[in-house]
């Protein structure tokens, strides 16, 4: 899989003010890439299991598990896949082989918040992932960001989950029947895992002197996801869903994923492509540009697992390391 040219440090385009605070655009500097290695390696060390360790079958437990919604959206990942062995688990396929050297698990879950909990409960209890990684499309609630551009969610949010009210929709968290506390609204990503996405989404060195300034590659920005049970064609309902939560886009699993990883412990992060906006989506149909918004979030993806594999690799092969 070719990754796409993404696009680092353009200007940015008008943004419509977010209470929560506004997406920021991944920028690239040689030095800030060699702090976020050292910082990676760190917090891979603690994330990625150790060669060697038995796992479920004899097996090391997968690095990360892989889940999108839908067959076009983990079709890039799939491909790039080796030694696959396909795994029915109550209905859902889990393809369980290897990608750039680590061992990962990748699930179509199906549509929905009800599907992405079912699939993320199912890739816990029976692979026992050290991280899930949510890919696929979605909605740009963010007027800078066009289709391609790629929303690393450092936060996911449910948006239809709360009271309706007579002064307006008041967005609560359910309850958590692991430690019968009441969830937070927003569901943190874990900041190993966008540092390693971020890494991912920077060139792999300095450019040479005489490189051409960037540009014309699909951005990527770090921001706030919404989820909800519904498809967005109202642009006005996307203002509200922008308005209230600050959202960069929105989709229907990711915070639902999210619930579930948060409330067994399990790291993660949600990769998101824009495939279209609920402005356009009235207008017209979204699949001109679901393919492409699609690959480029497998792409970073892909790259994402590469750099966690390497950084395992540095780990284990640092000198004193017990076998």
């Amino acid at each position: 899989m070719g990754a796409p040219g993404w696009r680092f440090g353009a200007a940015p385009r008008a943004q419509a003010p977010r209470p929560s605070g506004k997406a920021t655009r991944i920028r690239p500097s040689f030095a800030a890439r060699a702090r976020h290695c050292l910082r990676l390696a760190a917090a891979a060390a603690a994330l990625l299991p150790a060669r060697g360790l038995p796992g479920q079958e004899g097996r090391t437990p997968p690095a990360v598990c892989i889940i999108g919604a839908m067959a076009g959206e983990i079709r890039p990942i799939r491909e790039e896949m080796r030694d696959a062995v396909e795994r029915r688990i109550m209905g859902i396929v889990f393809y369980d082989g290897r990608l750039r050297g680590a061992r990962v698990v990748v699930a179509e879950s199906g549509v929905g918040k009800v599907n992405a909990a079912m699939a993320t409960t199912l890739a816990i209890e029976h692979f026992h992932p050290r991280g899930i990684i949510f890919t696929g499309t979605a909605g740009g609630l963010n007027p800078a960001l066009r289709p391609g551009d790629v929303v690393v969610g450092t936060r996911l949010v449910h948006h239809d989950l709360g009271d309706c009210t007579p002064a307006g929709f008041v967005p609560w968290g359910a309850k958590n029947p692991v430690d019968g506390k009441r969830n937070p609204v927003f569901f943190d990503a874990d900041p190993s895992l966008v540092a390693a996405v971020e890494m991912a989404s920077r060139p792999a060195g300095p450019p040479p002197p005489d490189a051409p300034a960037p540009g014309g590659g699909p951005a990527v920005v770090k921001g706030v996801i919404a989820t909800g049970d519904a498809f967005i064609r109202s642009a006005a309902r996307g203002a509200e869903i922008r308005k209230q939560f600050g959202a960069d886009a929105v989709e229907m699993e990711g915070a639902a994923g999210a619930q579930i990883c948060r409330q067994h412990g399990v790291p993660f992060v949600a990769i998101r492509a824009v495939s279209d906006n609920p402005g356009w989506r009235a207008a017209f149909s979204a699949q001109p540009f679901f393919n492409k918004a699609a690959a480029n979030s497998a792409a970073l993806v892909v790259r994402t697992v590469e750099i966690l594999e390497r950084a395992a690799a540095d780990r284990d092969s640092r000198p004193g390391r017990l076998p």
